[in-house]
């Protein structure tokens, strides 16, 4: 019996097995999640030196309604999910601030942002 995949004009490299994630690592957070709840805009107060770059750290322009911070770990990139009070969202930044079960809701202005102030909500996967 051969070893697996091997084939005497395969690289060496395709003889090894499938990498093999566990499957815990695949599976999503359990759902709901409550979480705190802060919100920024792209003005240098919130952002910092990253206002400059008016990008989110997934690399996509934020935009209000939509785009939310979150903790990559708890919250995947990407992900999307149903905010509690606003709706569908996509996770599309993170932040040194931002860890476990928070999150960061991108608003159109720094007036909007300290308006909501800290509030404590659910977030669902969306379906």
């Amino acid at each position: 019996v051969a070893a697996w995949g091997s084939k005497p004009d395969m690289p060496a490299w395709a003889n090894r097995p499938p990498a093999v994630v566990p499957t815990a690592l695949r599976l999503p957070p359990p759902f709901p999640v409550t979480v705190v709840a802060t919100a920024y805009c792209s003005c240098a107060i919130c952002t910092g030196r990253w206002a400059e770059l008016g990008l989110t750290a997934s690399g996509a322009v934020p935009t209000p309604g939509k785009t939310i911070a979150a903790d990559w770990r708890v919250l995947p990139n990407r992900a999307c999910v149903w905010v509690q009070g606003f709706g569908r969202m996509v996770v599309e930044d993170t932040g040194s601030a931002i860890r476990g079960n928070r999150i960061d809701i991108f608003m159109a202005s720094h007036e909007a942002a300290l308006e909501f102030g800290r509030k404590v909500l659910k977030v669902e996967a969306c379906q």
